[in-house]
């Protein structure tokens, strides 16, 4: 992800509760803006959620403009709404294995 100028830094997003999405939202909407356009978006989830379409056809948008979307997925729930707007989307369904911890 991006560091250098501000239309390369990372803007985050949580998924999941009705505020969540509109936060989700409001990060989309900003890439927008000339110096957002080829920011790079993480959304993290556990993945219980849908994409609501609006959020599914902002996101199309962004893309078109050059924005990369990456997904952090906690847990194992098959395709999700994160599936519906990351690519890729990156998931983690045991914690303890990752850090070796067994």
């Amino acid at each position: 992800m991006g560091g250098g100028a501000a239309g390369r830094q990372g803007v985050v997003a949580a998924a999941g509760s009705r505020r969540e999405r509109h936060e989700q939202a409001q990060a989309v909407s900003a890439l927008q803006k000339n110096e957002w356009k080829k920011a790079d978006v993480v959304f993290v989830s556990d993945g219980q959620w849908p994409a609501p379409s609006a959020l599914v056809a902002m996101v199309a948008q962004a893309k078109a403009g050059g924005t990369r979307l990456h997904g952090v997925q906690i847990g194992n729930r098959g395709r999700t709404g994160l599936h519906a707007v990351c690519a890729p989307v990156h998931e983690f369904t045991e914690w303890a294995a990752l850090a070796n911890w067994r």
